[in-house]
């Protein structure tokens, strides 16, 4: 595994630069490699998730961190300079900017246009992941039209990744218009935690659960690990540790069934192999609707 490369890059089109880390595997793998784009959370900077770029790209893929201005390092400075009972309100307030959400999937088309023109990068097998405001990055572009003030509503999708991976997922009703989750058309897993409170969530950490029952049927999967918060899938906090083997095993599996041809994800070997019935519960839309939440 090479060292990770730091791509400071700039759409001249929009007057925006967007941060990359670039992993990519080592020396010898077969190329060309697939390519797998993962957009940070709020606040998140090109430097993170590095646990989980590291594992995809060891076991051969091409991995792209990338650092979304206007929602990243700067824009958590900028929270954090205001006082502790006024942040809450704040956050939400630039989530929610309209800016701020056109700007993401911008910024993934931007770097799919850069990246796979590169030898060793296969344009054909290309995957998005994204964890909390980068889930909400990683659906816009698989197909769910964003809702904005007033009633309009945005279709942001790039239909060259074809597989996608959200940690943390916005609740229904947060962004998306539930009717309007059926539109996604292609393979996606979802992650979440039964302490995985945070942003984009009003209610119980079930309500997060709920954005599977509202996607297509036989397109999508949802683990959902005992005792993980919010912040355990961007490898921070104080219990993040144990989960990151099994986290870290399941979406390589995930990656190498869509982009590689390898086995698809039956439930109980997942379960059974990636974490153990006391880390990990594997749901998917059939169960979510067959029991009350």
């Amino acid at each position: 595994m090479s060292e990770p490369l730091h791509l400071d890059l700039y759409d001249s089109l929009r007057s925006r630069e967007v941060p990359v880390c670039l992993h990519l595997p080592a020396a010898g793998m077969p190329e060309p490699w697939p390519l797998v784009l993962f957009s940070s959370g709020f606040g998140g900077g090109r430097e993170g998730y590095g646990g989980l770029a590291r594992t995809w790209s060891a076991a051969g893929l091409a991995v792209a961190v990338l650092e979304h201005r206007g929602s990243g390092p700067e824009a958590l400075a900028r929270l954090n300079r205001l006082p502790r009972e006024q942040r809450g309100e704040a956050l939400l307030d630039m989530v929610r900017d309209p800016e701020v959400l056109l700007a993401r999937p911008g910024d993934i088309a931007f770097v799919l246009d850069h990246l796979i023109t590169a030898p060793r990068v296969d344009p054909q097998r290309i995957g998005l992941a994204g964890h909390s405001l980068g889930a909400f990055t990683t659906l816009a572009v698989g197909g769910i039209p964003l809702s904005l003030p007033g009633g309009q509503r945005r279709l942001l999708a790039d239909p060259r990744p074809r597989a996608l991976l959200a940690m943390s997922p916005p609740t229904p009703g947060h962004f998306f218009a539930p009717g309007d989750h059926a539109r996604l058309d292609r393979p996606l897993l979802l992650v979440t935690g039964t302490r995985d409170h945070g942003p984009f969530l009003d209610g119980p950490r079930e309500d997060r659960s709920r954005v599977l029952s509202l996607l297509p049927a036989g397109r999508a999967w949802m683990a959902i690990f005992e005792g993980a918060d919010h912040m355990t899938f961007a490898e921070m906090g104080l219990n993040y540790r144990p989960y990151m083997a099994p986290l870290r095993a399941l979406s390589l599996a995930f990656w190498r069934w869509t982009l590689e041809g390898g086995p698809s994800l039956d439930s109980s070997r997942v379960a059974r192999e990636v974490a153990g019935p006391d880390r990990l519960r594997w749901e998917t839309a059939d169960q979510l609707n067959s029991r009350a939440l």
